[in-house]
């Protein structure tokens, strides 16, 4: 009797035991998630920071250069430092894959501080042309380093995220607006500067926390030694990068790499040229640009985020490739001696519009890309680095003052914009609200008691089986669902190249309809195997009787 008590006890509490593993972890992912917003959130800020840091110091350093020197040369002076800046977004690439990056964007925020105090004390205290020039340079090569992390950090979270063009052109718009009113206050040299060190110093604490290992970056759920298919799935949901778009080979990437790059430094000749002609004009005195191109230039990047993201951003280059004519006529009409102050709104709403998109697509390239922390800033490094090499070319482009050779030259250009933007992208394969509902989904399934018998090397053999996957794609498969390892370390391990590898996971999704790595990994957990699953199981009956 109290045998057959105890057997019902403990049939009782197998229902119980069930129920508890599936709340656990279903609370497990919602957390998950939560955390995920949180870092969504940061990875704004730190975007917007660092726009505020960028543009404030840039300000700032040209007000402590024309203490010494004449415009032109400030001008000189600062398209050094810009060139500078470019190299710091290049430098964080190299150690952005090592696990001490956290601690070195730490420590370059704080080297950003001393030398932005070095650039203070050169020009108030010290009188020295040359501290300013020495400080300012590794000022911008700190800040460089601290933009190219803000860049990656959003890229990992965001590129495919339906509202990235949002996100972009809100975040820009909001750093823009906040050295707006810094500006509009009349600061000692000494508050600058210490406004200035809180803010980098913000931004890069902001990036070195999401930098940690239990961070956004090489976030893990869960540290218990639990080797089940539930920690499996989040691991793999959540995995250490963003899992790059299998579906193009390496001539097709480079390809597009190369003409979003032409179309970024074309476009870049247009905006420079009109700026430097309303600079012009402003230093004749013919027209006060005053604080109000400011204004223009946010709402610019506010519309240009939510026109982009429209019908999942596939008409994005058509909207660019309008915004840019209509630049190119406002270039046409300085010929023509029309109203300085239309050509000025012209200009700085296309800017605005332009920054939003040349972020946005390199953002959504990175993904794409094998080295993922060089591609989500490199929009700026070639926005900055064009207008560098191609300050000289307009100035003397501009001093040339012939009508007919300006209607050419601005021709010329939009012509090369329209060809290399007339074909659109597709539409990112994932977005993030359909990743958490999945993930949700899969969960719920696995953690249902009639999928429970199914080893993982059990599902593997159902699901080649069913979707009717080579030997070859079953082993692929297998890899995918079980580890987070890179692509190009994948290949390795499978004794293929990176383009053999690319046409297996192509045919996986061709076969399962799905459309990235993630769907596959995705799929593969939330997919139901019925009849063989029966099969299977009638087939275990059959041999323990």
């Amino acid at each position: 009797m109290e045998l057959a008590i105890i057997s019902l006890m403990v049939i009782g509490l197998e229902p119980l035991k069930q129920t508890v593993k599936r709340l656990e972890a279903i609370y497990r992912v919602n957390s998950a998630i939560q955390i995920q917003s949180k870092l969504k959130l940061v990875s704004c800020i730190a975007f917007s920071l660092f726009f505020l840091s960028y543009l404030s110091i840039e300000y700032y350093f040209d007000e402590c250069t024309a203490l010494y020197v004449s415009a032109d040369e400030v001008a000189l002076f600062e398209s050094v430092v810009v060139a500078v800046s470019v190299v710091g977004f290049l430098l964080y690439a190299l150690f952005s894959k090592y696990p001490f990056s956290s601690r070195v964007l730490l420590c370059v925020g704080i080297c950003a501080v001393v030398s932005l105090v070095g650039v203070t004390f050169s020009a108030v205290f010290g009188q020295s042309l040359i501290g300013v020039l020495l400080f300012g340079v590794a000022t911008f090569l700190f800040l460089g380093v601290l933009g190219g992390a803000a860049h990656y950090l959003l890229a990992r979270l965001f590129a495919l995220s339906s509202n990235l063009a949002r996100v972009v052109g809100l975040f820009y718009a909001l750093g823009v607006g906040l050295q707006f009113l810094l500006h509009a206050f009349t600061l000692s040299a000494l508050l600058q500067t210490g406004i200035f060190c809180v803010i980098v110093l913000v931004l890069s604490c902001m990036l070195f926390k999401a930098n940690q290992p239990n961070g956004c970056l090489y976030f893990r759920i869960s540290n218990s030694s639990s080797t089940g298919e539930n920690d499996k799935i989040i691991e793999n949901a959540y995995a250490k990068e963003v899992s790059r778009v299998i579906s193009d080979s390496d001539s097709v990437l480079r390809k597009k790499a190369l003409k979003l790059i032409f179309a970024t430094v074309l476009l870049t000749a247009v905006y420079a040229t009109l700026n430097v002609l309303l600079t012009a004009h402003h230093a004749a005195g013919d027209f006060d640009l005053g604080a109000g191109g400011r204004l223009f230039l946010i709402g610019g990047a506010v519309a240009a985020g939510f026109l982009f993201d429209s019908k999942a951003r596939s008409n994005m280059n058509l909207y660019m490739v309008c915004i840019a004519i209509l630049s190119g006529f406002a270039l046409f009409a300085t010929v023509f001696e029309a109203p300085l102050w239309l050509i000025a709104i012209v200009f700085y709403l296309g800017s605005g519009s332009f920054v939003v998109f040349f972020s946005v697509r390199f953002i959504e390239l990175s993904c794409e890309m094998k080295t993922q922390a060089l591609w989500a800033g490199m929009g700026r490094v070639v926005n900055n680095g064009a207008g560098l090499v191609l300050a000289p070319i307009v100035l003397s482009f501009v001093s040339y003052n012939n009508a007919l050779f300006v209607v050419a030259f601005s021709l010329a250009i939009l012509v090369g914009i329209v060809l290399l933007l007339r074909e659109d992208y597709q539409k990112p394969p994932i977005y993030e609200e359909q990743e958490e509902a999945s993930i949700k989904c899969s969960l719920s399934d696995v953690c249902s008691s009639e999928q429970s018998f199914l080893r993982l090397e059990e599902r593997i053999d159902l699901f080649s089986r069913a979707w009717k996957l080579t030997e070859r794609e079953c082993e692929v498969l297998q890899i995918l669902v079980s580890s987070d390892a890179a692509v190009q370390d994948i290949a390795k391990q499978l004794y293929l190249s990176r383009t053999a590898l690319y046409r297996h996971i192509a045919s996986i999704n061709e076969k399962t309809e799905t459309n990235s790595r993630m769907g596959i990994v995705q799929f593969f957990y939330s997919w139901e195997p019925s009849e063989l699953k029966s099969e299977l199981k009638q087939g275990k009956n059959n041999s323990n009787t």
